[in-house]
């Protein structure tokens, strides 16, 4: 059985219900079919996890870079790779922990991971820190990142799939975020999680 770290203290049986996540925790861990929900209130994940079964994920007709023939290919996956979480609530999470270093105020940070055929995270690599002091910040996202992926299907099987996650770092308004993203690597939004950190003075 697939599981994430539970809710609810041994012996007991509780229900979820939030804004980005419904379900039931027994004895501590997940127990049968749990709905994730988008910031919008989309679906966007069905999980069983009596069956470890994926029961719905959004039709995804996007390209994903994926080891296939002992080489990184970009290719539209049987499967895509996805958190076993709301992305969304994720995201909120993860940003609470990341503060503006002082004094400096604005940059970002790029990393690069692995989601593995077990649908583990792996291979973290920072691929770009501008400057460096955010470097240290954005390590505590990825420290709150569920431990568990569903694992990307390509030509049938499990397969690794590199993915990527950008942190800005902005003062007072958002008006630099669109210069801050344009001037990225060429890093398909598809697999792309992003978190924005404002500085208010």
């Amino acid at each position: 059985m697939l599981a994430l770290p539970g809710l609810a203290q041994n012996g007991s049986i509780e229900k979820v219900n939030t804004k980005f996540e419904k379900g039931t925790v027994t004895d501590n861990r997940r127990t049968g079919r749990w709905e994730y929900y988008d910031g919008a209130g989309r679906l966007e994940l069905i999980m069983n996890y009596d069956s470890s079964r994926v029961a719905y994920m959004p039709a995804d007709t996007a390209h994903y870079i994926v080891w296939l023939d002992n080489a990184w290919n970009s290719i539209v996956p049987n499967r895509p790779p996805r958190m076993m979480a709301s992305t969304v609530e994720y995201l909120l999470e993860a940003g609470k922990t990341i503060q503006i270093p002082q004094p400096q105020t604005e940059g970002r940070v790029v990393y690069s991971f692995v989601v593995n055929e077990q649908g583990r995270t792996e291979d973290l690599t920072v691929e770009e820190a501008m400057p460096t002091p955010f470097m240290e910040q954005t390590l505590r996202a990825f420290q709150k990142m569920p431990p568990q992926w569903i694992p990307a299907i390509a030509r049938g099987r499990a397969v690794k799939t590199r993915c990527y996650f950008v942190v800005y770092f902005l003062k007072g308004s958002s008006s630099k975020l669109e210069k801050l993203s344009k001037s990225l690597p060429k890093l398909p939004k598809t697999y792309r999680s992003e978190i924005v950190v404002t500085a208010l003075r």
